[in-house]
């Protein structure tokens, strides 16, 4: 069965949960599943899933999962992320009006939450920027892990979490990405 199908089909009634991600075991005996979960708070920024909302989870699921099957509900990691970035612009342009641009389209490709253990393309970053009018090229993505009392406390290693080729975020299955804060964590300079 699926799984997440059924988290996601939950009715609001019982409370409800933003995004999840299943992953099996591997140090249970039997077929144990982590549901990873996250819920969104009244801003529309994820939060833990409170504990009443997972019991209400658990039972939800009870009602369809397999006889062999154990199911343990788990949060997920919110990890706060910024994007900061440095690009060229094209001679005679107004260099503010590009870089204003560049920030407002990288925020609408972000408005979207990811899902639980996806990875963020940093290469498409690139070719974002890259397409705004006015840009003739972007020097330099860095992803910086945002944690302040306004962001999320866990601390997250970019470096030894991006891929070998730089290409990628990647997250742990456990580990969703957030820019809580558009309009401050992502952030261009402009030569």
């Amino acid at each position: 069965q699926d799984y997440k199908a059924i988290v996601y089909m939950m009715p609001a009634k019982f409370g409800s949960i933003k995004r999840c991600n299943i992953f099996q075991d591997p140090d249970a005996f039997k077929r144990n599943l982590n549901i990873y979960v996250v819920s969104e708070d009244f801003n529309g920024n994820l939060t833990k899933t409170n504990d009443t909302i997972k019991n209400n989870l658990k039972n939800w699921i009870n009602q369809y999962r397999m006889v062999n099957d154990t199911v343990d509900i788990v949060d997920a990691n919110i990890v706060n992320i910024g994007i900061e970035f440095t690009i060229v612009t094209e001679s005679e342009v107004d260099k503010f009006s590009i870089l204003q641009a560049a920030e407002t389209e990288l925020k609408a490709q972000f408005l979207n939450i990811n899902e639980i253990g996806e990875p963020i393309n940093i290469a498409n970053i690139y070719r974002i920027l890259n397409q705004v009018e006015g840009i003739s090229d972007t020097v330099d993505v860095t992803m910086v892990n945002k944690t302040s009392a306004l962001h999320s406390a866990i601390s997250f290693d970019i470096g030894e979490n991006t891929s070998f080729d730089g290409r990628y975020l990647l997250a742990p299955e456990d580990v969703v990405f957030e820019i809580r804060y558009l309009d401050s964590d992502i952030k261009g300079t402009v030569r």
